[in-house]
C-alpha cells in the first residue's frame, strides 16, 4: 500500500511482482506463506483498487493468475479456503473485464460459478450478486443486451433487500437508456430513495457520479432541458475538486459534451458533434 501511495502521489511506476519477491527474501517468507488463498487474495484486491484509482488496468501485472494456477487442486483447495478463491476469481474476471477482454474475464467468470457450486459456500447470495453483475457488464459490451437483462432480471427476482441490489439496478438502468427504454429507465431510477451523501458513504463518489450523470442523461432524452442543466450544475459544483483530481481525465470532457448538448440540443445534429 505504501508503494502504491508513491504511485498516486509522486507518480512512480511500480513492478508489483518484484516488490514483493523482494519483500519476502528480506523477511525470509516461503512462497507457500506468501502466495496462499488469504494473501493472494489481499494482493489481487490490491491490484484491482490500484487499477480502479489510476484508471489504468492495462499496466497491472497478473503474476498472481499463475500463482492461482500452483494453488488449484493443491491441498489447501478446499472449502475452508472456497471464499477466497471465489473473490481472487471475481477479481481476475474484472480486471480483464476492465482491459476490455470480455472473452477472458467470461472464462474466469466460468471458472467462479464452477467453484460456487463445488462446495455451496455460505455467502453464495453475496457471491452470486457479484457474479451476475459483472456477466451482465460482460454481456452488455459484446452487444448480447437479452442476456445481460436476463442476469439482471433473474437478481431482481429474488426479492433481495433493496440495498442488496442498489448497483445492479443502476446497470439496469444503463441498459434502458441505451435501448431508449426511457420512462423505463424513469421508473427504475425513481426507486433510488438515499440521499446522495448516503450513495457517497455507502457506494463511492465515482459510483453517486455515475448515477447523477445517468439521471442527467435521461433527463435530456426526456425533454427536461431545465432540470437536467440544474442538476448538472449542481454536480460540478458540488463534485470539482474531486473531478479535477488527478485521474479524473476521463470524466471532464465526457461532462463538457452534455454541457454542450444542454446548452444547445440541436447540436447532436451538427457535422462536428
Amino acid at each position: 500500500r505504501m508503494a502504491y501511495q508513491q504511485v498516486e502521489f509522486e507518480g512512480k511506476s511500480i513492478d508489483l511482482e518484484a516488490l514483493l519477491n523482494e519483500t519476502f527474501l528480506e523477511f525470509a517468507i516461503s512462497d507457500e506463506v506468501a502466495y496462499g488463498f488469504s494473501s493472494l487474495h489481499q494482493l489481487v484486491q490490491l491490484a484491482d483498487i490500484h487499477g480502479a484509482y489510476s484508471k489504468n488496468y492495462h499496466e497491472i501485472n497478473l503474476f498472481f493468475i499463475d500463482k492461482l494456477n500452483d494453488l488449484q487442486e493443491g491441498a489447501s483447495d478446499n472449502e475452508l479456503n472456497s471464499h477466497y478463491h471465489i473473490e481472487i476469481l471475481y477479481a481476475i474476471a474484472n480486471i480483464y473485464f476492465r482491459k476490455k477482454d470480455f472473452e477472458t474475464s467470461a472464462q474466469f467468470l466460468t471458472q467462479m460459478k464452477e467453484q460456487m457450486e463445488r462446495f455451496k459456500v455460505k455467502s453464495a447470495v453475496h457471491h452470486e450478486l457479484k457474479w451476475r453483475m459483472l456477466s451482465a457488464l460482460n454481456s452488455n459490451h459484446i452487444g448480447d443486451f437479452q442476456m445481460a437483462r436476463e442476469h439482471i432480471e433473474t437478481v431482481l427476482s429474488q426479492k433481495l433487500p433493496s440495498d442488496d441490489t442498489i448497483q445492479i439496478r443502476l446497470a439496469l438502468a444503463m441498459l434502458q437508456i441505451q435501448q431508449g427504454e426511457f420512462r423505463e429507465c424513469q421508473r427504475t431510477l425513481s426507486k433510488f430513495t438515499h440521499t446522495d451523501a448516503w450513495y457517497e458513504k455507502n457506494l463511492g463518489i465515482e459510483w453517486t457520479l455515475h448515477k447523477l450523470t445517468l439521471e442527467i442523461l435521461l433527463h435530456i432524452n426526456l425533454e427536461n432541458y431545465e432540470y437536467a442543466e440544474s442538476r448538472m450544475k449542481s454536480l460540478l459544483r458540488k463534485y470539482k475538486i474531486y473531478l479535477n483530481s488527478e485521474g479524473k481525465a476521463q470524466a471532464r470532457p465526457f461532462l463538457r459534451l452534455i454541457q454542450a448538448i444542454l446548452r444547445d440540443p440541436s447540436v447532436v445534429e451538427s457535422p462536428e458533434f
